[in-house]
């Protein structure tokens, strides 16, 4: 018996595959590359983001603390716990304050009263500073006289 004839193969049409006919390898090396081009070009962007929203959220929380230093300073300032002089830099005995330095400067104030008898301002300004650079000022005028007791306030 002998093996039936087949017909022979059609010459292939140029840009068309003929079925079971591979891709040549380059193709796919350049789309593997591709892709993981693709791939590390996009972590690098999410890796970006996060690097800047972590800054973010660092500068916040240095601009939340120096904030409340200061505004701690000044209340112990007004409360007479920091004698109302000129001082510093200075830095804070708390270990975990030991990147931050304080400092108080007090100058007479002087501006026109028309007439008036009112009592001696000083200008207060409490100076936070940060070691990475960071610094945030508060000022307030205030008095050395005593205030009677009973007098109501704002």
């Amino acid at each position: 018996m002998t093996a039936p004839r087949r017909n022979p193969p059609a010459p292939p049409v140029p840009g068309r595959r003929v079925r079971g006919q591979r891709r040549p390898r380059a193709m796919v090396l350049l789309e593997v590359v591709l892709a993981m081009m693709l791939f590390f070009g996009g972590a690098l962007v999410i890796l970006a983001g996060l690097s800047s929203s972590l800054s973010g959220i660092q500068r916040v929380q240095t601009e939340a603390q120096a904030s409340d230093l200061a505004v701690t300073l000044l209340s112990e300032v007004q409360m007479g716990m920091v004698q109302l002089v000129s001082d510093g830099p200075s830095g804070y005995e708390d270990p975990a304050l030991a990147d931050w330095t304080w400092q108080i400067a007090v100058e007479p104030y002087e501006e026109q009263q028309l007439g008036l008898e009112l009592p001696e301002f000083q200008r207060v300004e409490v100076t936070i500073r940060h070691r990475m650079g960071y610094a945030t000022s508060l000022t307030i005028l205030m008095t050395d006289e005593p205030t009677e007791e009973g007098a109501s306030g704002p």
